[in-house]
């Protein structure tokens, strides 16, 4: 049985994801109807990979670098905007290899081409899944496109 306070909760997640589709451009809020829809008519293993790629288009600040402490010296957050920026030159150099754009990682991969964007310019640092799926949408191992993941 559902409570009022349920009820609650569940109005504010709503209210929430709305405001989020709201603020996304055509092409992500596109990609999180698609994803509902595939959420919608697969097994639980794609499920979970569909709720990860839900929550890199819903939370993308949760896919940012780490928040560099207060007390972190310069030297510190300039080494972290460094790797962001290695992985991201690294990411657009394979896929420049490989002949695609942006849009054509973005497909193969899953992942909306503006979060492709983002990380190839070092705004965000990626995730492991993220990682995974660019990995595999380029023909190659998660290590090769951020030499901090062990594959």
């Amino acid at each position: 049985m559902t409570t009022a306070m349920d009820h609650g909760a569940l109005d504010q997640a709503r209210s929430f994801i709305c405001q989020r589709l709201a603020e996304m451009d055509d092409q992500d809020r596109a990609a999180v109807i698609e994803l509902m829809q595939i959420w919608q008519s697969h097994d639980c293993e794609d499920q979970a990979e569909v709720r990860e790629a839900l929550a890199e288009l819903l939370f993308p600040e949760s896919l940012a670098a780490a928040p560099e402490p207060d007390d972190a010296d310069e030297a510190t957050r300039e080494r972290v905007r460094a790797y962001r920026h290695k992985v991201g030159g690294t990411i657009r150099a394979l896929r420049q290899a490989r002949g695609m754009t942006q849009d054509d990682l973005a497909k193969a991969s899953g992942l909306p081409q503006s979060h492709i964007s983002r990380l190839e310019h070092g705004r965000h640092a990626a995730s492991f899944v993220t990682i995974e799926r660019l990995a595999q949408a380029l023909g190659t191992t998660p290590s090769q496109v951020d030499p901090g993941f062990d594959d």
